[in-house]
């Protein structure tokens, strides 16, 4: 019996146990049922100030196993934020409060960085919108669970490296001692970007269609590029004409297609192309010069189309759309003004020709052909804004036609001409 004894002992397995003293009874009886004096043994219980433990992911649902947490973060689809905990992040302390703690990205690469949203009270958040963050403030440990779930992982460049960030997370308690550190790995993926403008500012790239054309129009410039940074290969390409009307139409050339690896799918229709084809991205951007626009109408809604690109690569990561802008009608607007509107025969009259350059680029190399009837003659060409109209070839008062070049307008730019004209002998309408 006495060895017996010697195998009981005392355990308390809270975390966090009443401290007071224990006291303990011995009894013992005897095989004539006398029962011995109490013995009493005193056991004072001392609290260990043990480290809080923090779990990023408690049922490790994100695949991290351990203390840590996982999850990917894909640049190039307009990502926003990503939390670097779990939604059960868990931390638990044998003491009363949590004090502090530190977030930081070990491996911050450019346009990294660690925003942080709404935090509860007693909470003070420094660095946020960094590579690293410190939480400080007494407050409990749901408190800080709470302030480590907004705490987020952004970069918002679309060509961001790619990769895993490894960010550590340490808490500590109102006993200054500091949990182990608990990893948040975020791994960095690309999607594709499609840039319909090249070398050219932005990715968008803006064209013009005029009607009665009966060639398609280009909706990428010759140096479109589409950039992955971790693909090598794309797997489609949709072409959608967000805002089509009666008319449009999306050319694509299948022979082309069909030699870079690429094929139109049964789902495309006139206004929406769907090519397909696990190929390079240079071949997909070679497809780019073989899809057009084209409207047969005679007299088509001159709104302005809206042409949405988007790629998908072999991760299946479908990128933000690049939009080609299809002006319709003339590259040129072209107004006369007449003064005075009613003239007397053999009497001076003047054209006011003002050009508007609608185009998507500065025009060069004008030519300006003006045509009278036969019996009006022009008697003087003017540069009223001093453009650089060369009219040399004009010869005042001697034949109905004059051509005037300028060798270039701005993009937006408005230019202006004049012409004064002899109005006929007779009464009529003259025709300019």
């Amino acid at each position: 019996w006495e060895q017996a004894l010697d195998l009981i002992r005392f355990e308390n397995t809270f975390i966090n146990p009443d401290p007071a003293q224990r006291s303990i009874a011995f009894v013992v009886n005897d095989d004539n049922n006398l029962v011995s004096t109490a013995a009493f043994t005193t056991v004072n219980v001392i609290v260990a100030d043990d480290p809080p433990v923090l779990d990023l992911d408690a049922d490790d649902s994100s695949g991290a196993t351990g203390s840590g947490y996982a999850a990917a973060y894909v640049t190039g689809q307009g990502a926003g934020v990503l939390p670097v905990v779990d939604a059960d992040v868990s931390i638990t302390d044998d003491g009363i409060e949590i004090t502090a703690a530190t977030i930081t990205i070990t491996n911050a690469q450019a346009g990294d960085a660690l925003p942080v949203t709404t935090v509860p009270g007693g909470i003070t958040v420094t660095g946020a919108g960094t590579t690293s963050v410190t939480l400080s403030g007494n407050a409990s440990a749901a408190d800080y669970e709470s302030a480590l779930r907004a705490i987020g992982f952004r970069n918002q460049d679309i060509t961001a490296a790619t990769g895993a960030r490894t960010i550590d997370i340490v808490v500590t308690d109102d006993g200054t001692n500091s949990s182990t550190t608990a990893t948040s790995t975020i791994t960095v993926e690309a999607a594709p970007v499609v840039d319909l403008n090249g070398t050219d500012a932005g990715a968008a790239f803006a064209t013009r269609f005029t009607p009665g054309t009966v060639l398609a129009v280009a909706i990428a410039d010759v140096d479109a590029t589409i950039e992955d940074a971790d693909s090598t290969n794309l797997t489609r390409l949709a072409i959608n004409i967000t805002n089509p009307a009666a008319g449009d139409e999306l050319t694509v050339d299948t022979v082309q297609l069909n030699s870079l690896g690429i094929a139109v799918d049964a789902a495309s229709t006139q206004t929406y192309k769907l090519l397909t084809g696990n190929v390079s991205k240079a071949n997909y951007i070679a497809a780019l010069g073989h899809v057009g626009y084209l409207n047969a109408e005679v007299v088509p809604d001159p709104t302005a189309r809206l042409i949405e690109f988007r790629a998908t690569d072999t991760e299946l990561h479908q990128g933000l759309p690049s939009v080609a802008t299809v002006g319709i009608g003339s590259d040129f607007a072209i107004t006369f003004d007449p003064s005075p509107e009613i003239v007397l025969a053999d009497d001076a009259l003047v054209y006011t020709i003002n050009i508007t350059n609608a185009g998507n680029t500065p025009a060069v190399d004008l030519v300006l052909t003006s045509v009278l009837d036969e019996d009006a003659f022009i008697t003087d060409m003017r540069d009223p804004d001093t453009a650089g109209w060369d009219c040399s070839d004009f010869q005042a008062g001697q034949n109905p036609t004059a051509v005037c070049s300028l060798p270039a307008l701005a993009q937006g730019a408005t230019v202006t001409l004049e012409v004064e004209i002899m109005t006929p002998s007779t009464t009529r309408e003259i025709i300019n």
